[in-house]
């Protein structure tokens, strides 16, 4: 997975994070792969992401992956009485960062849907032409 627990540990400690979950994995990396799933949503609309949410370790993107983890920890807290400020903060700020993204203004080093090849269908044409019986 793009996300593993490891690295929510970037943004709380190990321990609050089991507290928090109640020692579940599973109900960690559902809201990994939810956090993924609102990610890709905001991206795939610019970007072609069919690839990225396979990478792992370091040739994950840096920006990327501080975004999926700053979703996944609001996701997960969110079944707290009161979530920490600087949890919500963050999660606002990556919601901004990823309409900031959308739209263009901040650029990433990932294929763009506009830059991939359509088929060329007037080769088609002349390939097979009018006549379908050769």
């Amino acid at each position: 997975m793009f996300i593993e627990e490891k690295d929510l540990s970037q943004g709380v400690y190990a321990d609050i994070l089991q507290n928090v979950s109640r020692q579940d994995p599973t109900y960690i990396e559902q809201n990994i792969a939810r956090a993924i799933a609102e990610v890709d949503g905001y991206m795939n609309q610019k970007y072609d992401t069919s690839e990225l949410w396979t990478q792992t370790g370091d040739e994950r993107n840096g920006i990327i992956k501080g975004l999926c983890i700053d979703v996944s920890l609001y996701h997960i807290f969110s079944v707290t009485e009161k979530i920490k400020q600087d949890i919500v903060d963050r999660y606002k700020w990556a919601k901004e960062a990823l309409k900031e993204i959308r739209e263009g203004l901040l650029k990433l080093d990932l294929p763009l849907w506009s830059e991939k090849a359509e088929p060329d269908k007037q080769a088609d044409f002349f390939a097979g032409g009018l006549n379908n019986r050769y």
